[in-house]
């Protein structure tokens, strides 16, 4: 880097003297650019670098701008190229992806129902420890809900983190990795609102976190509730629990122009990582201490005890809706699976197989549940009962899902998800894919095909400024 700045200082100096030859102004202007062009493509788009400069001493991570700083103004911007300009999937053109689209004209949803979608902070199903002692049941206050409702397995990108991506996957049907949302794009929220729907949500977190405040606004939402406008006059704390937080879910619902349909999609904190590790805060013991170490034992006991807490005011927040006049249809799933101790050392403890190579261990590591239930209402308005088991699907094809029990046709990206999804239910940031229902990195010809159609929509829609 040293010998860069030095090389670009002493050509800027010759490029700068007042008689200068010009043979020496080309060759120091090809000099130049074959320097800057070498030390973009060997360091400053190399992201295991990059993250090496990274300081957040004196900055927060979770504020875009200021993570960006912590690297420096110089570094941050170059480095940027690559998320500004990425490359175009092959085969790509404006126009080809416009007449992809084209061949699924937007479908309207003639039968109005109302929509809130809960995505709730590391709520994941961990029943696979029953066998090995799980003492009491976290889960039992959703069991007969679950039983009601399109119940399936969402297959995340993140453990422990990364909550906007399947956040933002849900809300627009894009794979991994999400652009910034720097301008306005296409999403289901922009359909909803072009199908006459109210839009609106909340998130008990501060408005800058992951820069909501912005993204959402870019999304479509009409409106957004945070601490700062919303939750932090409801609550001592500085994150609203459960409690609160569906409290105030309902309050917004039920505060809604009862004459315009509504989507509400709501982000919740309770359940977040780090869990206390001194002492279990729950009277209920769900897992025995066994070979688990003192800060295991209590950890896995807070995380459970914060789920089963979770899952009663689910309950409660559903059984509120259950004889409400006006159909509704409820979305709840988890964003990831929690951290569980330094490098997710506690699920080793559990004996939890987490070796992403087998199909067991990939599941175990990246899947959350899904449910989609729906009050006596909207069964009546959309003549469907959506019991049954849903199928295995990445967070990006949840609003697919949504859309068929509802019978509804939706916008035309989603429409050819639709078709994609019979085939590939799965496009993992990991390079790996849910073919026919089995992972292979290797997809056959006719997938590949699939996939590259969804590539160049997706690339376009990701790009392209709403209006």
């Amino acid at each position: 880097m040293i010998l860069i700045s030095i090389v670009g200082t002493v050509l800027l100096w010759l490029l700068c003297r007042w008689r200068l030859r010009r043979r020496w102004t080309v060759l120091g202007l090809v000099l130049t650019v074959a320097v800057s062009v070498g030390a973009f493509q060997l360091w400053y788009r190399d992201d295991e670098l990059y993250n090496r400069f990274e300081n957040l001493e004196l900055f927060n991570e979770w504020v875009p701008k200021e993570k960006a700083a912590s690297y420096g103004f110089f570094y941050t911007f170059v480095h940027s190229i690559t998320d500004v300009l990425p490359d175009p999937p092959e085969h790509y053109s404006k126009e080809r992806a416009q007449e992809m689209l084209a061949q699924y004209p937007e479908g309207n949803i003639d039968t109005k129902v109302n929509v809130i979608a809960v995505m709730l902070e590391s709520f994941s199903d961990l029943s696979v420890l029953e066998p090995m002692g799980l003492q009491a049941d976290p889960y039992a206050a959703l069991r007969e809900i679950w039983a009601e409702s399109c119940h399936g397995t969402l297959l995340v990108d993140t453990l422990g983190g990364g909550t906007i991506n399947s956040e933002r996957s849900f809300l627009t049907g894009f794979t991994y990795p999400q652009p910034d949302y720097g301008h306005s794009t296409e999403s289901y929220v922009q359909y909803f609102a072009r199908q006459g729907y109210v839009t609106e949500g909340s998130h008990p977190g501060h408005d800058w976190y992951y820069d909501r405040q912005n993204v959402n606004r870019n999304l479509g939402f009409d409106q957004y509730y945070f601490s700062e406008n919303f939750y932090g006059s409801r609550t001592d704390a500085e994150y609203a629990p459960d409690n609160v937080f569906f409290s105030g879910v309902l309050e917004l619902y039920q505060n809604r122009d009862p004459d315009t349909p509504y989507f509400g999609f709501h982000v919740s904190y309770q359940g977040h990582s780090p869990y206390v590790a001194t002492e279990r805060l729950y009277d209920t013991e769900y897992v025995e201490r066994g070979y688990l170490t003192e800060a295991s034992y209590h950890m896995v006991n807070n995380y459970l005890g914060s789920v089963a807490d979770t899952a009663e005011n689910v309950a409660a927040f559903t059984e509120s809706l259950r004889e409400d006049e006006d159909p509704v249809v409820l979305v709840f799933f988890g964003d990831h699976k929690p951290t569980l101790g330094n490098a997710n050392s506690i699920y080793a403890e559990l004996n939890m197989d987490l070796n992403r190579s087998t199909d067991e261990g990939f599941r175990n590591f990246y899947s959350t549940p899904y449910w989609i239930w729906m009050n006596d209402a909207a069964k009546e308005a959309l003549d469907t009962d959506p019991a049954g088991q849903g199928p295995d699907i990445g967070p990006y094809y949840l609003m697919a899902q949504v859309f068929q029990v509802c019978g509804w046709t939706g916008p035309s990206y989603l429409q050819y998800q639709q078709e994609l999804r019979q085939t590939l239910s799965a496009i993992h940031a990991e390079g790996t894919y849910l073919e026919n229902g089995v992972w292979t990195k290797e997809l056959s010809v006719n997938s590949q095909k699939l996939l590259e159609k969804q590539e160049i929509m997706e690339y376009y829609l990701k790009r392209t400024k709403y209006k």
